[in-house]
């Protein structure tokens, strides 16, 4: 009996092609009985589908293809087709629709080529056979155009919903297909912008070292030049017996002066080198990301361009934290612990009923895989910090000690610590190849990023080296570089103990950056958890 595929799109849209057997196979291989063109998306496999004839249905079955077998859009193993089923070999691959060619229509198709009228009865036995294979007989000749009729009218409202079906589907499967090109397009844009930032960050990180070796350099330089010529003076004046012994005394206290300065720049340089070692690793990366819900408790709508209103969905930002204690305590700044303490924006939406809600916060640490999820346990009302609290299941991270004694001073060197810039600062530090390797493999989702990085070890954080500039009672001004993602960094001095927490910083002018005082830190730790000295 033979197997009728009605060609749906393509170049062979409307073409009906007839192929005999009881078992048809479909795809783009030299075997298919019904070869396909393969599509740029590899549509159809070799051996995708068959047709095959059971029972007096035609049955489609997939041959495990990758792509699968549809049917009005949905995918199969094995059906049953009816005449208005569209089959579809994987999602956009080739459609057609199938059908047994039955005998009677054979028969009547035949004899209508060949019989020009019924002439001496000739084929009056043809005729009565397909009376037969109808049902038709001479007893009830009005029954047969009944059923008939409503075997048509059914059939012609089984194609009617079977279109409008498929019209719907079509474009249900259209709205589908353009929403997931938009979000690979936008996964595209967002791949591209963040190669390009962390290409931007590269060239500035690249620039901001260049500056403080140089300018370490001149400073070097500049001493021993100065030592040079005081001590060609000192040589000059003790060989001049004329000169007076005070004038040879001076020269030689300003040469201890310019040495001990030389002296001092290297130490500083020494003990940076030595703190970075020793307590990096408990200096740690913190990510979170919060969202906004309305009065009724449901995500935060805005209007979009063209007047559509979309959810404002999660909001990803990071800073800075480091380790107080071996049991877990972590200190930050508030506006880390809380990034929509003091927004602005955040407290106009709070007037119609907004809220923010906190949908993460984790930290990760310098060799350690795996992040910490951080809970908040107090934040200062009088400063920018705030003390969270980390589970750290056995793991040894560093814990930085906090100076409780001495008051710094102003003019005294300090070291700042943290990771400015956030994720773009940690992959400028790696090769293009690597980047590109982490983007695609991650999407370009941020969450993603931090997590592989970890894996991979790539978590350190920065170091830059400065002066305080001012020491006042609510904050410490000091000119040791950082920006935005820094936030939440320890200030130490050159003994390895923490003066104070990186706050913020002043737009336009890397030479002031502001910092909030120990004393408002100790003041959130619980009292047995205070360190000692």
């Amino acid at each position: 009996m033979p197997i009728l595929l009605t060609h749906l799109g393509s170049g062979r849209h409307g073409e009906t092609e007839a192929v005999e057997g009881e078992r048809v196979l479909l795809g783009s291989g030299p075997a298919s009985d019904v070869r396909f063109a393969v599509d740029l998306t590899g549509l159809p496999a070799e051996e995708h589908a068959e047709l095959l004839v059971k029972r007096g249905d035609l049955v489609v079955r997939d041959l495990g293809s990758p792509a699968g077998t549809l049917v009005n859009g949905f995918p199969v193993g094995e059906m049953a087709l009816a005449p208005a089923d569209v089959v579809e070999l994987g999602p956009g691959g080739p459609r057609f629709r199938g059908r047994l060619q039955s005998p009677s229509r054979a028969l009547s198709g035949e004899h209508r080529g060949k019989d020009s009228g019924p002439r001496n009865g000739a084929f009056a036995p043809a005729r009565g056979l397909e009376r037969r294979l109808h049902g038709t007989g001479p007893r009830r000749p009005r029954s047969p155009r009944r059923v008939v009729a409503a075997l048509a009218a059914a059939a012609l409202l089984v194609s009617v919903a079977a279109l409008v079906w498929g019209t719907l589907e079509k474009r249900r499967m259209s709205r589908e297909i353009g929403g997931l090109r938009g979000q690979i397009e936008r996964d595209r844009s967002l791949r591209i912008s963040l190669l390009r930032a962390v290409g931007a960050e590269r060239q500035r990180a690249a620039r901001e070292q260049e500056r403080l070796e140089a300018e370490t350099r001149g400073q070097i330089l500049a001493l021993k030049a100065q030592e040079q010529e005081l001590r060609e003076r000192l040589v000059g004046a003790e060989a001049d017996a004329s000169r007076k012994g005070d004038d040879i005394a001076a020269l030689e206290r300003r040469l201890e002066e310019t040495h001990a300065r030389q002296k001092a720049l290297a130490d500083e340089r020494s003990s940076a080198e030595r703190l970075l070692r020793q307590l990096q690793g408990g200096v740690g990366f913190v990510e979170g990301t919060y969202t906004l819900l309305d009065a009724e408790g449901a995500p935060l709508t805005v209007e979009a361009p063209g007047g559509k209103s979309v959810p404002v969905g999660e909001i990803y930002y990071s800073g800075t934290g480091f380790l107080v204690s071996a049991s877990g305590l972590v200190l930050t700044n508030r506006h880390v612990a809380e990034p929509w303490w003091k927004d602005e924006r955040v407290e106009a939406l709070r007037t119609t009923g907004a809220a923010p809600v906190r949908r993460a916060l984790r930290v990760y640490f310098p060799g350690v895989p795996d992040p910490f999820d951080l809970s908040v346990v107090r934040v200062s009302e009088a400063a920018d910090v705030a003390l969270l609290s980390a589970s750290l299941g056995g793991r040894k991270v560093p814990v930085l000690p906090l100076q409780r004694k001495r008051q710094p001073a102003t003019g005294q060197p300090v070291l700042l610590l943290g990771y400015p810039a956030g994720l773009d600062a940690l992959l400028a530090r790696l090769d293009d190849s690597v980047v590109a390797e982490l983007v695609t493999a991650t999407g370009g989702d941020p969450e993603k990023a931090s997590r592989e990085l970890a894996r991979r070890g790539m978590v350190r954080p920065l170091a830059t080296q400065g002066h305080l500039g001012d020491v006042l009672p609510n904050q410490l001004v000091y000119d040791a570089q950082t920006t935005i993602g820094g936030s939440g960094g320890p200030i130490l001095d050159l003994s390895g103990e923490v003066i104070g927490v990186n706050a913020a910083i002043l737009s336009g002018f890397g030479g002031a950056n502001f910092g909030v005082p120990v004393r408002y830190a100790l003041e959130l730790l619980p009292p047995a958890k205070r360190p000692s000295r």
